[in-house]
């Protein structure tokens, strides 16, 4: 049998510092190790590991003539041209990918996580990590775009003209962020008062999910899927292996954890994070995963909304959590619970795993061993 243990190692390492500072998260030395182990992961991978990152570093060393049409974003030509005039090199490539994209992650985790540590481990728990691995173009583009968020977040002059520059500019990294960074601002005008409204908009869009799953909606999305990469690659690369088990209990579980994922969190959130701009863009990742959770890529797809799930999530550990000793116990219990049920699908796919699967997350190497017999190389170049 297969088994990818890097990646089982990893969680497991993250699972003990996520432990270590649970109660003592003002104390960042544990945050700092989860954020480096994080950083030496994704950034010392060999660049075989995860899907079209081997093409991107040939395009980038002018080994292959790849991504580096007229097809491509204008700001990731640039921004390639400039990493070969420093160093050409496979390493280099990939930790700077790493930094860019990942450095903005930091200070948002930083400056708002309620249990940083935490957060860097639901990053892998909730899957978001796995787009890290596979869409360069994409990620780049993510991070330009957080950085306006920030921005805004942090109420500083000029936010509105600042976050419009860094929209744009994400736009010329992959143009798939126009409608993201359209989003943003709408849901920044809409108010949240009501903790009974939201949930009740989890509870609907989860019924109407339901419903949707035996509809085709994945033309619904052509046009947006289009923008940079054809609908049928995305789906090739991230694809949820249950996203059609829905024969028993345990697939509508898993299908709808978004949608109980958040009822937890909000029915534990203090009042004033309800109106909070974070909180709203986490509400329309559960409405996008509820509503279109059988269209196969709506993960990747909603990937710059769920970001900050990893954020909202820690919210719970508010005044509420520290004002009474039952509800303490309560949160503990069930984000034990969370942890361990999400843990063991990270370790279930890393179990078996298929060689021909077109993401190429396995068999994971670090860029100092001999990756010449990669699917990457032996099946896909």
């Amino acid at each position: 049998m297969r088994i990818d243990y890097p990646y089982i190692y990893f969680i497991i390492i993250l699972m003990y510092l996520t432990c270590k500072s649970w109660n003592r998260d003002r104390n960042n030395n544990y945050f700092k190790v989860a954020v480096s182990i994080t950083f030496a992961f994704i950034g010392l991978r060999a660049c075989v590991v995860g899907a079209d990152t081997y093409n991107y570093t040939m395009g980038y060393l002018e080994k292959r003539n790849i991504y580096n049409g007229d097809d491509i974003e204008p700001l990731y030509i640039f921004y390639t041209v400039l990493l070969r005039k420093i160093m050409k090199n496979e390493l280099f490539f990939i930790l700077c990918n790493t930094f860019l994209s990942l450095a903005i992650l930091y200070a948002l985790v930083k400056r708002y996580s309620l249990n940083k540590t935490l957060s860097v481990l639901l990053f892998f728990l909730f899957g978001i990590y796995q787009p890290y691995f596979v869409a360069l173009r994409q990620i780049l583009a993510i991070a330009i775009l957080l950085c306006g968020v920030y921005y805004v977040a942090e109420d500083r002059k000029w936010k509105w003209i600042v976050y419009t520059i860094f929209a744009i500019a994400a736009l010329y990294m992959h143009n798939s962020t126009l409608i993201d960074s359209i989003l943003f601002v709408i849901v920044y005008f809409i108010p949240l008062t009501s903790r009974k409204i939201v949930i009740w908009i989890i509870v609907m869009t989860s019924i109407v999910g339901v419903i949707f799953q035996a509809i085709n909606l994945n033309d619904i999305f052509n046009l947006y899927l289009n923008i940079g990469m054809s609908s049928e690659r995305l789906n090739k690369y991230v694809q949820d292996d249950q996203i059609n088990n829905l024969n028993n209990i345990q697939g509508y579980i898993w299908l709808l954890r978004y949608a109980w994922l958040g009822l937890f969190v909000f029915h534990y959130m203090d009042e004033k994070k309800l109106n909070n701009w974070f909180t709203k863009i986490y509400l329309t990742s559960i409405i996008m995963l509820n509503i279109f959770y059988n269209v196969g890529n709506i993960i990747r797809m909603n990937l710059v909304f769920n970001i900050f799930s990893i954020i909202v999530f820690t919210w719970v550990f508010g005044d509420r959590y520290h004002q009474s000793l039952k509800t303490k116990r309560n949160v503990n219990i069930i984000i034990f619970i969370i942890i361990f049920y999400f843990a063991q699908d990270y370790i279930r796919g890393n179990i078996g795993w298929d060689p021909t699967n077109a993401g190429r997350m396995h068999p994971y190497y670090f860029f100092f061993e001999d990756y010449s017999n990669h699917p990457s190389i032996t099946r896909f170049s």
